[in-house]
């Protein structure tokens, strides 16, 4: 479990490179899936089919997913901040373009624009708030629900086993 630990916390590093390490950052966490996948895939061959084992699968597969939603939701990212480079580019200007030629025009146009913009921006915080925050939060709580859950099952078996 330790191993899974260090993987994602590398992982959730990758949050925080720069926007044009995207490919860095893509690269890494694809790589800790196939890493995390292969030791789920072995772990499955050596272990039996008992309680301690369908934990273990439990968090393989947590495991994996916390990699998997950062590369979709960083992915998701980059593709909103590269439209959105694309839209600013593409604003008509005035001069050459005939449908364009009245300032109401072009207002309408760039109003549409920072419309969308606003719209893009705001799933960008959302996305931001998810990968830094939410992804965290939500691991850290598995984890602590998982280790209390295998204390208190473990107490209940020592205690299963004294009364015997």
């Amino acid at each position: 479990m330790l191993p899974t630990m260090v993987a994602n916390t590398l992982g959730y590093l990758t949050i925080f490179f720069e926007e044009e390490a995207f490919e860095a950052a893509l690269g890494v966490n694809l790589t800790i899936v196939l890493v995390i996948v292969t030791m789920l895939v072995e772990i499955g061959k050596e272990y039996a089919k008992t309680t301690s084992y369908i934990m273990v699968q439990l968090w393989m597969i947590v495991s994996v997913m916390m990699p998997f939603l950062e590369v979709v939701l960083q992915t998701y990212a980059f593709h909103l901040r590269k439209s959105s480079k694309k839209v600013n580019d593409e604003i008509p200007k005035k001069t050459g373009m005939k449908h364009w030629i009245s300032d109401e025009g072009l207002a309408k146009q760039k109003d549409s624009v920072l419309n969308i913009e606003e719209v893009r921006n705001r799933k960008l915080r959302v996305i931001t708030w998810i990968l830094k925050k939410g992804i965290l939060v939500g691991y850290l709580s598995f984890v602590a629900i998982f280790f209390i859950t295998g204390m208190v099952s473990k107490e209940a078996a020592l205690d299963e086993k004294t009364n015997e």
